[in-house]
């Protein structure tokens, strides 16, 4: 028997890498206060010019103003932009990795499709939520946009 210890012993060793940097999603990950570093629509119509391409490009920019959202432990968060002056309170849910977020007063509570992972101390954010398509298409009615995808990475704060 303290052969069979002795030669599984390294086998645990060699299994526990540190080299894994991917966090499993889960609510307990995502609390915590996270920077924006840099965002990017993908963004496909049927007559989208170049120029209202880098309007909603440059209207996702955090390089413009830093955005801040932090997460609580009891489901609920804030986000702070710093562009517009606004500071936005909100609940969220986390099942696997996607997140549901619902601002105070938002009507489309069941909209949201955000699919998050974090590696090391950065959180990468894909929203492919309809709202989204639905507000920069009332914003450029004549690009017949068909997709508006928000990618956005965070640092831990």
């Amino acid at each position: 028997m303290k052969k069979l210890l002795l030669m599984l012993l390294p086998l645990l060793f060699i299994n526990c890498s540190s080299d894994d940097k991917d966090i499993t999603p889960n609510q307990n990950s995502l609390v915590g206060s996270w920077k924006a570093l840099k965002s990017e629509a993908i963004i496909e119509g049927n007559n989208l010019s170049n120029e209202t391409k880098q309007l909603i490009n440059n209207q996702m920019d955090p390089d413009i103003g830093y955005t801040y959202i932090t997460f609580y432990s009891n489901g609920t968060g804030v986000g702070e932009d710093l562009r517009e002056n606004s500071v936005e309170n909100f609940t969220y849910t986390v099942q696997g990795n996607i997140l549901s977020i619902v601002y105070a007063g938002d009507i489309d509570e069941d909209d949201s499709i955000i699919t998050f992972k974090i590696n090391g101390n950065q959180l990468f954010i894909n929203d492919t939520s309809p709202s989204v398509l639905k507000n920069y298409q009332k914003l450029f009615p004549d690009a017949g946009l068909t997709k508006t995808d928000y990618l956005a990475t965070y640092e831990r704060m």
